[in-house]
């Protein structure tokens, strides 16, 4: 997943700018393992987890939509 395409879902999904957003960036863009991206951000894994969820949900109501985008093709762990 791009920077941009993380914007985008970022924004749909209505996530403030937090430690946990900064962390599902770097698991979701940098390929770093949650628990690293969590520890380096200073998040729990569980806040980690449920905006990580919520980033899937949006990609998800999204699809659902019909409004397909190259994110898509990237699986969210649960």
């Amino acid at each position: 997943m791009t920077r941009s395409e993380f914007n985008a879902l970022s924004r749909r999904a209505r996530l403030r700018e937090t430690p946990s957003r900064d962390a599902a960036y770097m698991v979701l863009v940098g390929g770093v393992r949650p628990g690293v991206a969590a520890r380096e951000v200073g998040t729990s894994p569980q806040a980690l987890t449920n905006t990580l969820r919520k980033l899937r949900d949006a990609m998800k109501e999204s699809i659902d939509h019909g409004h397909t985008h190259s994110i898509a093709d990237h699986h969210i762990g649960s």
